[in-house]
């Protein structure tokens, strides 16, 4: 059997550290670039904005709808609903995305329910 070649060790150079910037300092910019990240970071709140708000009026509009639909189902299927939501866990306390995540899945699984003959 042939023995493995040793490796070479290359030599090494002593790291040189960097050092970071204080917290408190602002990362400087040029005046038109300064005037150009606030207008863009305004236009990304205002997408936030808007996105939120038709997200949010698309989840009432689906509760209003399963819940419609939950009225014209079985009393097993309405049960099964009440189970299903009594076992969301979620915080609102800390406004997480994946709280919204899990409603949203939550409006879903509520949806196929009235959907189900």
């Amino acid at each position: 059997m042939k023995k493995p070649s040793p490796r070479k060790a290359k030599p090494t150079q002593p790291r040189v550290r960097k050092q970071a910037r204080p917290a408190s300092l602002p990362v400087p910019l040029a005046p038109a670039g300064d005037v150009l990240l606030r207008e863009r970071i305004n236009a990304l709140a205002t997408i936030l904005d808007e996105t939120s708000r038709r997200f949010l009026s698309r989840l009432r509009r689906e509760i209003e709808e399963t819940e419609e639909g939950l009225h014209r189902q079985s009393v097993k299927k309405q049960e099964k609903a009440i189970r299903l939501i009594d076992a969301l866990q979620v915080k609102p306390a800390k406004g997480r995305r994946k709280d919204l995540k899990k409603i949203d899945l939550l409006i879903g699984e509520l949806q196929k329910l009235t959907e189900e003959k």
